[in-house]
């Protein structure tokens, strides 16, 4: 350890003495101001060299965090995607039962949702009641589920 800092303290002492020669050599005019410049820079990533090799536990791979990134987006679209599925079969299901009610049918709907393009629809009703015809109807107008996939009690 010590070792590395006498020679890093070394390399920026000639890397100094390197630059003041050369400095005073150049003259005047535009080439002073850019070997100044230019000596500058050298001195300063010839100062700043140790951090380069210096190990403080930062793992700075674009690569590695891009993937966290886009894994922890999909698991936020996925979450997303079963809320908006569990909002609109609830959701639906309260439309059904209400609509139930006013055709006289008291129910408890189940409705379950299918993805297309992405997007959940209702795809298939569960009803705790008999088989009615108005409120049938009114799922498939509506709605747009097929009586096919009405699921009735039997009586």
């Amino acid at each position: 350890m010590i070792e590395s800092i006498r020679n890093w303290i070394f390399c920026v002492v000639a890397a100094a003495l390197i630059l003041t020669v050369i400095y005073a050599l150049a003259g005047g005019g535009k080439l002073r101001s850019i070997v100044a410049f230019t000596g500058g820079t050298v001195l300063l990533l010839v100062i700043l060299r140790p951090l380069t090799r210096l190990d403080i536990g930062w793992d700075l791979s674009y690569e590695r965090y891009s993937r966290e990134i886009e894994k922890q987006i999909e698991m936020y679209q996925e979450e997303n995607l079963k809320r908006t599925e569990t909002i609109i079969a609830e959701r639906l299901a309260a439309y059904i039962s209400d609509k139930g009610l006013t055709l006289g049918v008291v129910c408890h709907p189940a409705v379950e949702t299918r993805l297309r393009d992405g997007v959940p629809y209702p795809d298939r009703v569960t009803l705790d009641v008999p088989w009615d015809a108005a409120l049938s109807d009114y799922i498939e107008t509506e709605l747009g589920i097929a009586p096919q996939c009405q699921i009735w009690q039997e009586r």
